[in-house]
């Protein structure tokens, strides 16, 4: 027998000139850090609020933030657990909506941020609003030094002047 080629009925296409774009998977959220927010109010606690928030360009599978006050009780010690994500980074913003803070003048309030056991900031002395951001980069225990932990996290910290006085 002879095979003879027989044309196909439809030519093959020109190649494109776009390249084609294959979308990758959602890479999945590793959560299981914890947060403590602590809020040691001063004399005049409905003044102070605050919230955690998640960065806008995380996938939308990781956990977001959280929020607290205002409070309603003086010179308390308040304290939230929010679990957070490796990798992802948050904002903290503590508000005094009088503008002078939380510590020194009218009492000896103050806030922290632990992340799994470890303080990574402590504050109190700032006008209307004060932000921390941070990335948690791997899960680790409270048994790591500070030192061990600090270098385990991105942080920066920036604090709004809003001027305001008491009578």
């Amino acid at each position: 027998p002879t095979l003879t080629p027989v044309p196909s009925a439809s030519p093959t296409p020109e190649p494109s000139s776009v390249p084609t774009t294959t979308l990758s998977p959602t890479v999945p959220c590793v959560c299981d850090q914890t947060l403590i927010v602590g809020i040691m109010t001063d004399n005049y606690p409905a003044e102070t609020t605050w919230k955690v928030t998640l960065d806008e360009d995380a996938p939308i599978n990781c956990v977001d933030g959280s929020a607290g006050g205002p409070y309603t009780e003086a010179s308390t010690l308040h304290t939230h657990a929010i679990t957070v994500c490796a990798g992802q980074r948050y904002l903290f913003e503590i508000f005094d909506s009088y503008g002078d803070g939380i510590c020194c003048a009218y009492g000896e309030g103050y806030y922290y941020l632990q992340l799994n056991g470890v303080e990574m900031v402590r504050g109190g002395e700032f006008a209307g609003l004060e932000t921390y951001a941070f990335t948690p980069t791997a899960t680790h225990g409270g048994g790591a030094s500070s030192a061990d932990s600090r270098s385990s996290w991105w942080w920066q910290r920036q604090s709004a002047v809003t001027l305001g006085a008491r009578e």
